[in-house]
């Protein structure tokens, strides 16, 4: 059930009596127009999950937490196409499990409130607390400068510069350590005051709850009006006529060898479920044939997958090789996708393949954070695919869907980092 509370502003009630916790996320929408709106944003998430006026320290919100029976709650950052969402989530038991029959919703809901619209402020000016603030600027720098040493995140972060034409694009969704370190007090309220008053916002809550009292309490948060624009959530980019190379030489056990190819296939589109068996066949498991081949039989790779994303039209093949090998292992994987292209693969293997993806599509039923994450995807696209309804479409591609899905795959990028 969907239920606009003020204009902007949804709330999404997913009842389950399956579970014997109820979860929520509240996720604030913005399309991103400026690079350095990812950091502030970070950053953001951050200061406001660390404190408040009635919670001012870590310890103060642990301690909230554990009064409502050991509830667990997080911000995060994530990245849907154009859009990137600030989230806040919580999930605690439900009130029918304890010994008092305890309100619990009305308690998180106001926990909820108090987080995100009563952050700590300080001084005359009510800015931000500085200690705070630094602490956590600090601390997203070091994280964001640590991901060099995970170097197949480092890979394809790389991999992602030498792909995309759009600077925004080419940064994570929590931003670049450059961005975050040129901001400001000032910069990072201005972010919140944006959040909170011109953000698209989707709220999500899972569990065994009554629709009628949910909406009433949840009316209690003071989100104003907010007129939304309707910028597509997917990002699309011309085809590049000649493919983009870099090598980076760095003393490596195991190099990293990183291809990234444009598939032209939308969401939930003709193609989707194709492209989600093609992903499969090609490196998305280990029945694929990047697994199968260019790992076990010809022992050319250390790790060989490959992943799509739909809301960015991006395939990406990671692998983990010795340096000498790149050419051979270049070789290879476009040689298998040659044979998807020309549907050099037998029927078993799309047939398991395809019960692959039911049996994990299935056993992620029994999950309530993905239960929410189907149920805002639903929401972010406005295209809402019931659980019938995906396994028929899983299980309707044919052979020639896949030959169709392979045959629009064009390499665009490859990164390698490592030495001889």
């Amino acid at each position: 059930m969907r239920i606009e509370l003020v204009k902007g502003v949804n709330l999404n009630i997913i009842p389950s009596k399956q579970f014997k916790t109820t979860r929520i996320f509240i996720s604030f929408i913005k399309n991103i127009e400026l690079k350095k709106e990812l950091a502030e944003r970070a950053l953001l998430a951050n200061y406001l999950e660390m404190c408040s006026q009635n919670y001012p320290t870590q310890i103060d919100i642990a301690r909230k937490l554990s009064q409502m029976y050991g509830a667990s709650f997080g911000s995060s950052v994530d990245r849907r196409g154009n859009y990137q969402l600030i989230n806040f989530s919580i999930d605690y038991i439900e009130s029918k499990y304890l010994a008092g029959n305890e309100d619990l919703l009305s308690e998180v809901i106001e926990f909820l409130k108090e987080i995100i619209f009563n952050p700590l402020r300080v001084g005359e000016n009510k800015n931000f607390d500085e200690e705070t603030f630094t602490r956590q600027k600090n601390n997203t720098i070091t994280y964001l400068k640590s991901i060099k040493e995970d170097k197949q995140a480092y890979a394809a972060a790389k991999l992602r510069k030498l792909y995309f034409d759009n600077e925004i694009q080419q940064v994570p969704s929590f931003g670049e350590s450059e961005d975050v370190e040129k901001l400001t007090i000032s910069d990072v309220m201005d972010a919140y005051q944006k959040m909170l008053n011109t953000d698209r916002v989707e709220v999500m809550i899972s569990g065994d709850v009554n629709t009628d009292e949910v909406v009433n309490k949840f009316s209690v948060l003071p989100f104003k009006v907010r007129n939304i624009s309707r910028a597509s959530m997917s990002y699309t980019q011309e085809i590049k006529q000649e493919i983009v190379t870099q090598i980076d030489e760095e003393p490596l056990s195991q190099s990293k060898f990183d291809m990234a190819f444009r598939l032209p296939v939308v969401y939930r589109g003709d193609l989707h479920y194709a492209a989600l068996v093609f992903n499969s066949l090609f490196g998305g498991s280990a029945l694929s044939l990047l697994f199968t081949v260019v790992r076990e039989k010809m022992s050319m790779a250390y790790y060989a997958n490959s992943n799509f994303d739909p809301f960015r039209q991006l395939l990406v093949v990671q692998t983990g090789i010795s340096y000498t090998n790149k050419d051979k292992v270049q070789e290879l994987i476009l040689e298998q996708l040659e044979r998807l292209r020309k549907g050099d693969f037998e029927d078993e293997l799309l047939e398991q393949n395809k019960n692959n993806l039911i049996s994990s599509y299935i056993s992620r039923l029994d999950s309530q954070t993905s239960a929410l994450l189907r149920a805002q995807s639903a929401a972010l696209t406005g295209i809402n695919v019931t659980v019938e309804e995906w396994l028929d479409n899983l299980q309707s591609v044919t052979k020639d869907d896949v030959m169709k899905v392979a045959k629009m795959v064009e390499l665009q990028a490859t990164y390698m980092l490592g030495t001889n």
